[in-house]
């Protein structure tokens, strides 16, 4: 019994120590960039304050410009592939800006630590900010699908250089034709906005 028991207790103290060996290690870094959208669908249904339904169902080459700055904690999961979690400002539409927060799974051919091209795929969901006289919105859904290069700059400093094309779906405030006000009675609103980032990325 003593011996079962003196086994069980070094499996116990050897368990926390491979694990940590097993841990991946953990970076941040900071990204800022442009994020022109290039084209627009919005499709929506109301009642307006006259009482009519006013229906839309627009398909547009849509030129609009915007800007975006995040932090990101990532997690090296293995030889090749990096885990982020993202946030900070992001630029949706002229009248939209949001707070994201999304994960990123990156692929490094050669590793995260040799100058390399990258590819990587990120999804997840914008808040967003809002004016006290507008109403609240349910949160958007982002995705982005990318590819650029790495330089090492020295230890574990890098700089990536990126594009990647984004993707967003938004419940975008609809306002009455005749008022000028927001809608209150709105039946369906979807839209979706396509555009086509470059940003730069320093990391630790």
């Amino acid at each position: 019994m003593k011996r079962y028991a003196l086994i069980f207790l070094l499996v116990l103290m050897a368990f926390p120590t491979g694990l940590h060996a097993r841990s991946p290690k953990v970076g941040f870094g900071f990204e800022w960039g442009i994020s022109p959208q290039f084209f627009k669908f919005h499709k929506f249904n109301y009642i307006s304050d006259e009482g009519y339904r006013v229906n839309g169902n627009n398909r547009s080459v849509d030129y609009n410009f915007n800007a975006f700055l995040e932090a990101n904690v990532n997690f090296n999961l293995g030889k090749h592939l990096l885990l982020g979690l993202y946030s900070g400002y992001c630029g949706i539409t002229r009248d939209s800006r949001v707070v994201p927060l999304s994960l990123r799974f990156t692929f490094f051919p050669k590793g995260p630590d040799q100058d390399c091209f990258l590819y990587f795929a990120d999804a997840g969901a914008g808040f967003h900010l809002h004016q006290s006289d507008t109403p609240d919105q349910s949160p958007c859904f982002i995705a982005k699908l990318g590819a650029g290069y790495r330089y090492i700059l020295g230890g574990r400093t890098s700089l990536d250089l990126l594009i990647n094309i984004q993707g967003c779906t938004d419940t975008p405030l609809l306002k009455d034709y005749d008022t000028g006000g927001y809608v209150k009675d709105v039946r369906f609103n979807s839209a979706a906005y396509f555009a086509l980032s470059f940003s730069a990325a320093l990391n630790f």
